[in-house]
């Protein structure tokens, strides 16, 4: 199945974005990136999904889910039994269950009237009862955070693949396509003509600063796009080749929303010689957008020891009311990436109020248990997430609209090197078909859906 065209535009925004940090040439540094990279192989390169990856010296990263069960304790954390959802496959039609134990449909029934402790439960604070509200926000508002940003996870697939394509792809030069974004002395613009049947051409331009401009140590380039001579937004990357820092940003406007996001990280090379994401140190993720699904903003920071601290704020309408939700979050995962990422326990803090209703705060504890996460008060995650301040910590103060800044995207900037896709041959047809089965994270607003939507009204009534 092709991709849709703004699909096509963000996949190749953050496949160039993660594939061109690190292919041209990190070649000396700290302890975080290490040896020469000249003819590093694209397939060398970490996805950029592949941040969110337990730590292999942490204790938890050692734990097999098989083996879990109650009372198992793991550095006297959580104690996990059964199998814990795979988070790119909770839904609306699951979370539910996952999440709420079936309490959302309980509460939907006709003219059915909650009791007190079944509007406790809801939240998630009834300790043995249904991890609710609290624990299912545990969870959206990382898969918001990450799937804002990596809508385009299969992107890095996409140039792994290119370079491979018997046809389709075109090249108005001899260089070989493996270093087509290799860093040179003077800057270069490689411009990018994706033509999608009954879409027309998309341009993608990017800039690879050269290192008369940026100097050796750095690594950066910058992105934009055109259909139609218009830009709707951009991504920069630069990766500092002393110390291993990684650090990306991007702005886009398009049918899926308007909005920001930046990734902080570092890289480093494994054993075999290829890129990975630097597990033992911390990897943050922070982004910020609006669509007709609402406006949110979240922040997510992964440590080494296997724990993810989020923050999220989210408005949305509702039945005519505003709804403001706020959330965080300090989890214990496992996971190798966004594919399989599972939380294990968690605590949280939230606070949830729409107009003309007082706001509702909650916190607690979660761990999964058997079919469905459990609401627990003795985790020592329930404690740490309680230490935060709604009241002043400074990020929940507001939540405005995001705006773009495409004034400086030139669409008819003059290009050293063209290159044609066209989405219409079946080599590229197969590529897309690859990996668009791999994309991650896409409308993950479970928590928000109209049925949760209807059974919390009730839990204020």
């Amino acid at each position: 199945m092709l991709l849709k065209k703004n699909y096509v535009k963000y996949c190749l925004s953050i496949m160039a974005v993660t594939a061109l940090v690190v292919a041209s040439g990190c070649a000396k540094a700290t302890d975080a990136v290490s040896a020469a990279t000249a003819g590093v192989d694209l397939s060398d390169l970490p996805n950029a999904s592949d941040m969110v990856k337990t730590n292999t010296s942490s204790s938890n990263a050692r734990v097999d889910l098989s083996q879990f069960r109650i009372g198992a304790s793991i550095g006297d954390i959580f104690a996990v039994s059964g199998t814990p959802p795979i988070l790119s496959q909770i839904n609306d039609n699951n979370a539910d269950t996952y999440f709420w134990n079936g309490l959302v449909a309980t509460f939907n029934q006709q003219n059915y009237n909650p009791t007190q402790s079944e509007k406790q439960q809801f939240w998630g604070g009834a300790d043995g009862g249904p991890g609710g509200g609290g624990a299912c926000y545990m969870s959206q508002s990382v898969a918001q955070s990450f799937g804002r940003m990596l809508e385009a996870g299969t992107s890095l697939c996409y140039m792994r693949n290119m370079p491979t394509a018997t046809s389709g792809v075109t090249l108005d030069t001899a260089i070989a396509a493996a270093e087509l974004f290799s860093q040179q002395a003077d800057d270069k613009i490689v411009k990018v003509a994706a033509s999608m049947p009954g879409e027309g051409t998309m341009h993608v331009f990017i800039k690879v600063f050269g290192s008369n401009t940026v100097t050796s140590d750095v690594y950066k380039v910058r992105l934009w796009f055109c259909q139609n001579g218009v830009s709707d937004g951009s991504e920069e990357v630069s990766v500092n080749t002393a110390s291993g820092v990684y650090s990306a940003s991007s702005e886009h406007s398009g049918q899926w929303g308007t909005g920001k996001s930046t990734i902080s990280a570092y890289l480093k090379q494994n054993t075999a010689g290829a890129f990975v994401f630097d597990s033992s140190k911390s990897r943050t993720a922070d982004s910020h957008f609006q669509g007709d699904w609402g406006t949110f903003k979240g922040n997510v920071t992964i440590t080494s020891d296997d724990k993810i601290y989020a923050k999220m704020l989210n408005k949305n309408s509702y039945n005519n009311t505003e709804w403001i939700n706020k959330n965080y979050t300090v989890a214990s995962f496992s996971g190798s990436n966004l594919a399989d990422l599972r939380f294990l326990a968690g605590g949280f803090k939230g606070a949830s109020s729409g107009t003309g209703y007082s706001e509702n705060s909650y916190s607690g504890g979660t761990e999964f248990q058997n079919t469905h996460y459990v609401a627990t008060n003795t985790s020592t995650l329930k404690t740490e997430a309680e230490l935060l301040d709604f009241t002043t910590d400074s990020y929940y103060a507001s939540i405005t609209s995001p705006s773009i800044d495409v004034s400086s995207n030139d669409c008819s900037a003059t290009p050293n090197i063209n290159v044609t896709m066209d989405f219409a041959d079946a080599a590229v047809a197969a590529i897309s078909a690859k990996c668009e089965g791999e994309k991650l994270l896409e409308n993950m607003n479970y928590c928000n859906s109209a049925a949760v939507q209807a059974a919390q009204q009730k839990t204020w009534q």
